[in-house]
């Protein structure tokens, strides 16, 4: 049914076209982290036992490192500062935003209410300032304040590497031997997290290193899905996938995603895993399942899916899609306050998603996008002064 050919010519180009049905795709992962949340307030259905709907950070990481790399993949060493900067003004702003509306809302520097000396709570902040609070992988750091935001530390790195590989002359070769690298540490990692004394999820109130810092949130264990995504982009651009059928490849590629949110909850129960070993696999299973679809829907061949998927109300969400990931746990913290002890249920749930929507599609026009116009302008204007002075 499927095809893959050689595309006639690969050229390197930056600025690639937009490909509208990934941006809609993005507003789905963002809202399976919502709903996953949403179980810490509201009474509604649980897909939990059904969905790993944690799978939806995992289709971020490969989608960013697809996109990534279809507009960075012929960067030169004079651009890399302006590119750091770009994804600077991509992530920051928002980050700020809602690290001071986490704080506002829960009412204190972190969500767990540790005792601890101002110091501490200070060098947390700090962490969460400096985006590096998913290095150091004990759950007061890398769950801090606004627990989502470690995705930001751990995208951070990926881009920073990104940038000297980009530089580099990019190739499938180099994306394979970058992805296995990354592959090959995770592996080690969970071998060691797997046979050590570590505690999983940590003791309250006491900063250890956990199981889960190392596998779940750590840089370094999470930098293959986003090096499958540029793997996955260099097969993009240097092959083609042709069908009789579009229809039935967009629908088959949607199956094998949703399968693979199903099978990875299922194999976890099924062997009765440990946390960590139930961690690395679905993360394995759920990031191939997320590549595919990625890849697939990459090349538009329907003319339904994109209808579906990129028309212009899922285009909006989709941009939208990382402030309501940013913003959802503080609004969830306004709502767990502001209603009964007692799980609220699904009506409520529902006016909580449309806040949420409507939130974050304001912060996004009126705030994260003016915000990147203007950093980045505020740079290229820093750098000609120099040049006008030289000349």
């Amino acid at each position: 049914m499927l095809r893959i050919t050689p595309r006639p010519s690969s050229p390197r180009t930056t600025g690639v076209s937009h490909i509208a049905s990934l941006t809609g795709l993005r507003f789905v992962a963002a809202f399976m982290i919502v709903v996953l949340h949403s179980y810490q307030c509201f009474d509604i259905p649980d897909l939990r036992g059904v969905l790993n709907l944690g799978a939806g950070v995992n289709f971020f990481f490969v989608l960013s490192g697809f996109v990534i790399a279809h507009r960075y993949q012929a960067l030169k060493r004079d651009e890399v500062k302006m590119y750091i900067v770009s994804r600077l003004a991509r992530i920051y702003p928002v980050h700020l935003l809602s690290l001071l509306a986490y704080a506002a809302a829960a009412a204190a520097v972190f969500p767990f209410q540790y005792d601890l000396p101002l110091y501490k709570k200070a060098l947390v902040l700090l962490a969460n300032l400096s985006l590096t609070q998913a290095y150091i992988p004990t759950p007061e750091y890398y769950f801090s304040i606004n627990a989502v935001s470690w995705s930001l530390s751990c995208e951070l790195f990926f881009y920073i590497v990104a940038a000297f590989i980009f530089t580099r002359q990019l190739n499938i070769r180099k994306a394979l031997g970058v992805f296995s690298a990354f592959l090959l540490i995770s592996l080690v990692c969970y071998a060691y997290a797997h046979q050590s004394s570590l505690s999983e999820l940590g003791t309250e109130g006491k900063f250890d290193i956990t199981k889960v810092g190392l596998m779940v949130t750590w840089p370094l264990t999470k930098a293959h899905e986003f090096f499958l995504g540029v793997l996955l982009q260099q097969l993009h651009q240097r092959c083609l996938l042709q069908t009789k059928r579009p229809l039935l490849a967009d629908a088959l590629s949607l199956a094998v995603f949703t399968i693979s949110l199903f099978s990875a909850t299922h194999l976890m129960k099924s062997f009765e895993l440990d946390l960590v070993s139930a961690e690395f696999v679905m993360t394995l299973v759920c990031s191939l399942g997320s590549a595919f679809l990625i890849w697939v829907f990459s090349f538009e061949l329907s003319k339904a899916s994109t209808t579906l998927f990129g028309n212009p109300v899922m285009v909006a969400l989709g941009e939208a899609s990382f402030a309501l990931y940013m913003l959802h746990l503080p609004i969830l913290r306004l709502y767990q306050r502001a209603l009964p002890s007692e799980q609220p249920g699904l009506a409520w749930w529902v006016a909580y998603v449309l806040t949420c929507l409507t939130l974050a599609h304001v912060v996004h026009t009126r705030f994260e996008a003016p915000c990147r116009q203007r950093i980045i302008r505020w740079y290229q204007a820093l750098q000609q002064s120099p040049a006008q002075h030289r000349g």
